[in-house]
């Protein structure tokens, strides 16, 4: 239930911020909330889905790394700068050095190990019971560790 929701909050986006303009009054600028409600929602049912039919989350989770991975390996060898562009500007200081750094200058590289990493993870989430457990420390440690990277485009409002 943990991964589901995890996933449903990383790609959640900031729903509303507030902005100081040149005359220093506040001004607030509304982003839709249908993402973050909709990432909520989703990450209920897949929970409700995973206590029911543990069979049919645990394909759900397999098929939905599998797929990150392809996206991944596909978008890091289309445009591997995107992934600087999209994750650098909202990151904690200490990874922005990091992305607007070393992996900016090797983004397709890193990109596709993390990619390597989702493949896995969903391929042994399809095994046996061994290889099951293995994907699941893996899906867990990878969505734990997305959450930093992101920090600013997570959450809502503060």
């Amino acid at each position: 239930m943990a991964l589901a929701a995890s996933q449903g909050t990383v790609i959640v986006f900031l729903v509303l911020r507030i902005q100081l303009n040149d005359s220093a009054d506040r001004e607030a600028s509304v982003m839709p909330v249908g993402p973050y409600i909709g990432a909520q929602f989703v990450a209920t049912i897949y929970a409700l889905v995973a206590w029911r039919w543990p069979r049919s989350a645990r394909f759900i989770t397999a098929i939905g790394f599998i797929a990150a991975g392809c996206f991944n390996i596909w978008t890091a060898l289309d445009s591997p700068s995107l992934y600087v562009s999209a994750f650098g500007p909202g990151a904690l200081p200490v990874y922005r050095t990091f992305i607007y750094g070393l992996f900016a200058r090797h983004a397709a590289w890193f990109v596709l190990a993390i990619a390597s990493g989702q493949l896995a993870v969903g391929a042994s989430i399809f095994g046996d019971l061994r290889w099951r457990k293995f994907g699941y420390i893996g899906a867990i440690v990878f969505c734990s560790q997305l959450h930093p990277w992101v920090w600013d485009q997570r959450l809502p409002p503060r």
